[in-house]
């Protein structure tokens, strides 16, 4: 029986579960956890792992290029910070003053690379041109310290 108006079962969400299980009725799909076939299922919870359901939707192909170009200078200079690091600590004494400052690049671009992966969809809404001067920067000031700090270990 049809769920009658004013009926407290009449929400949304039981929409969407209808909606679901209409869905499934007619279409083979795998449970997400254990991969048992849902077609034809009457409740939304998976009889083979106990699993619930819900509906929803998603991009088919989320765009991660401009995030790979702004996390690509950061990833860099920190694995030059941990080359740095290695050769820190096995000639401690050797190391020049330079060594220092990619060291403490290298950290911050790790914790900036970090926020900026947590920050992910907030940089995706950004106008292209923004995020095209944000990796701009980024690669501008990795490759400025990167150079800086080459030229004064190497003079």
């Amino acid at each position: 029986m049809e769920n009658a108006p004013g009926n407290p079962d009449d929400t949304p969400l039981s929409s969407a579960k209808r909606l679901l299980l209409a869905y499934l009725a007619e279409h083979d799909a795998p449970c997400p956890v254990c991969h048992y076939n849902l077609r034809n299922l009457t409740q939304d919870v998976c009889p083979e792992c106990g699993q619930q359901f819900r509906l929803t939707f998603g991009a088919v192909n989320m765009r991660l290029g401009a995030l790979l170009l702004l996390l690509a200078p950061m990833i860099m200079v920190s694995g030059l910070a941990l080359l740095f690091l290695c050769i820190v600590c096995i000639e401690p004494g050797r190391a020049p003053s330079g060594v220092y400052v990619i060291l403490v690049t290298g950290f911050l671009d790790v914790l900036a690379a970090f926020a900026a992966y947590w920050k992910r969809a907030s940089f995706s809404v950004h106008p292209r041109n923004t995020r095209a001067l944000l990796i701009g920067l980024s690669w501008i000031a990795n490759l400025a310290i990167v150079g800086l700090s080459i030229a004064y270990f190497w003079r």
